[in-house]
């Protein structure tokens, strides 16, 4: 999936579990490796592209400027960690590519660390049908926006 989708469910996860009575290691701790594994989740489940990555990353980075500017100051590093970890997994196998494409780096290129990301078990959709891609990037957004809702004090 797109950065974008990965930066929605960090908000998600963090709406979901930031007004928990955890301490803010334990808060990280699952901001950070929950963030990890529905990453993986939602590479894993069928999907097409609907941003090219350029373009994906220059929104994702400007939506990702406005929420740490607009979250209230405590949650500042928290909500980093979350979005830290639902990028992560890009951040280590997909952006030194990307950064070698488009700033003209030189970062070797190593095999990819996260399984997702592999083509057997990648749920990329290449066939030009991505009715059920549109279909799971809604059911991404709508749980978002439930998750916000009903913990919107935050």
């Amino acid at each position: 999936m797109n950065v974008l989708f990965h930066t929605a469910t960090a908000v998600g996860l963090f709406s979901a579990v930031n007004n928990s009575s955890f301490n803010s290691f334990v808060k990280g701790g699952i901001f950070f490796f929950g963030g990890i594994i529905i990453h993986g989740i939602l590479d894993y489940t069928p999907h097409c592209y609907p941003l090219d990555a350029k373009m994906d990353v220059i929104i994702s980075t400007l939506v990702i400027t406005f929420l740490l500017i607009g979250v209230q100051r405590e949650n500042r590093v928290l909500l980093f960690i979350s979005i830290l970890g639902n990028t992560f997994p890009d951040l280590i196998d997909l952006g030194p590519s990307m950064f070698n494409k488009y700033l003209g780096f030189n970062i070797p290129i190593i095999d990819k660390v996260f399984p997702w990301h592999w083509k057997e078990y990648s749920g990329s959709l290449y066939s030009g049908d991505c009715r059920v891609s549109h279909f799971n990037h809604c059911a991404v957004i709508l749980g978002v926006f439930i998750s916000v809702v009903l913990n919107k004090s935050d």
